[in-house]
């Protein structure tokens, strides 16, 4: 794993809780193909594919981050 940012955030759709603690890693990771096909065909409520299902940028408000570097196995992840 490589370096990422921790932040607590909020869902993305319905009424947008602030209950996720996001991670967005410097690097992509990679996911294996069966997985990527069982996300994508995940439906709705109403049996549609799930699309787009994003909004607009928020404000930080309040919110943080912290960036995760330098990997250590006896003591994992320091971050500044």
């Amino acid at each position: 794993m490589d370096e990422y940012f921790h932040y607590h955030g909020s869902l993305t759709t319905g009424g947008c809780e602030e209950a996720v603690n996001w991670m967005v890693f410097k690097n992509p990771l990679a996911v294996k193909e069966r997985h990527l096909k069982a996300f994508q065909s995940l439906k709705d409520k109403s049996g549609n594919n799930i699309a787009n299902n994003f909004r607009p940028t928020q404000e930080v408000n309040d919110r943080y981050d912290t960036k995760m570097e330098e990997f250590n196995k006896e003591n994992g992840f320091k971050g500044s």
